[in-house]
């Protein structure tokens, strides 16, 4: 933001999402006109609700994502909003992040997913981010960083699933595909597996929420590129779990079936160009199959926590429909072939 920019009034209007926190767009106008500032920006706060703010500071949410905008936002090769301004105080479990209003760029439709050339363009932002901290060192220096391979982490993941797939299993049941329902609780046991494959070497730096809602995309003559943003389960695991992340939540069956493979040779390669050395094709393919349970937890643990009046109303029908559909997936690749016995 402009130095000696001085607001005099605004407006706010809350915004649709902000699941963890609250999110709101401030209509800024200054003391001074003419000034190369910004007309609105977005304001993250902590959840109103104590119960929910609660859980979200004790799993680091809010710590997270304020520590990467002040500590790691420069090292990231790829776009993220500007910050202007990210405190917070870490005894009242406080926070607030100023950042840009992205409204100028294009958003996604997460239900509807995305086409070929945007898909690429989220490849093309993954294999940049993933390959410039490929087994890198730094990655020890960051103690707050999601780290699915320790206990700490997938202990509490495992009990949650056990204790919501049933529930998951009988609400989803219109939707979900044939032979999920024997995988998913295959599953069960397997959790700390999965968190400790995916979270053992090769590691990397992974957004870990890489979906359309998170993404914003900018066009020009030659290419579209990526912006993202909620970096609040930023973590050091193996990169191919983004990948198969963004592949379930940002493309509808038919159109991963047509371009997917093709996706996943590009990243490839991407990776490799940008240094990566000692992984095997095959290997990833095998780390992106793994990384589709991710898809499985995400699904059933919203399923599972949700209220039976907000399974009923508004937009989350229609979404929880459209990503059961999109667990073929973990069909077409056999990924119950991958589970220990």
């Amino acid at each position: 933001m402009t130095r000696g920019a001085v607001v005099s009034s605004f407006d706010a209007t809350q915004l649709e999402g902000g699941i963890n926190g609250a999110v709101n767009r401030l209509n800024l106008r200054y003391t001074s006109s003419g000034l190369t500032a910004p007309d609105s920006i977005i304001i993250k706060l902590p959840a109103a609700d104590t119960a929910r703010r609660e859980r979200a500071n004790q799993s680091g949410l809010y710590e997270r994502e304020t520590r990467f905008y002040t500590e790691l936002v420069s090292s990231i090769n790829g776009r993220t909003p500007i910050v202007y301004h990210a405190e917070m105080n870490l005894t009242a479990g406080d926070h607030v992040l100023l950042l840009e209003d992205l409204q100028h760029l294009r958003a996604g439709d997460q239900i509807l997913g995305c086409g070929e050339q945007d898909a690429r363009a989220a490849m093309r932002y993954l294999s940049a981010l993933h390959s410039s901290w490929w087994n890198d060192v730094r990655l020890d220096s960051i103690p707050w960083l999601m780290r699915p391979g320790e206990a700490a982490t997938y202990e509490p993941m495992a009990t949650i699933y056990a204790q919501v797939v049933e529930l998951a299993l009988e609400r989803l049941s219109n939707w979900l595909p044939a032979d999920i329902e024997g995988i998913a609780r295959r599953f069960v046991p397997a959790v700390p597996w999965f968190f400790q494959t995916v979270g053992s070497g090769p590691i990397t730096l992974t957004h870990e929420d890489f979906r359309l809602a998170n993404l914003f995309f900018s066009d020009d003559d030659k290419t579209v590129e990526v912006t993202a943003l909620d970096w609040q389960f930023i973590s050091a695991q193996r990169g191919a779990v983004d990948v198969a992340y963004f592949m379930f939540w940002s493309l509808n069956t038919e159109e991963r079936r047509n371009i997917e493979n093709g996706l996943l040779e590009e990243y490839h390669v991407a990776l490799l160009t940008g240094g990566v050395r000692d992984y095997p094709y095959r290997d990833f393919i095998q780390d992106y199959r793994r990384g589709l349970f991710r898809n499985l937890l995400t699904l059933f643990d919203v399923v599972g926590n949700i209220s039976h009046e907000a399974l009923e109303s508004g937009p989350i029908p229609a979404t929880l429909e459209a990503m059961s559909g999109r667990m073929q997936a973990l069909i077409d690749w056999d990924c119950g072939e991958l589970l220990p016995d």
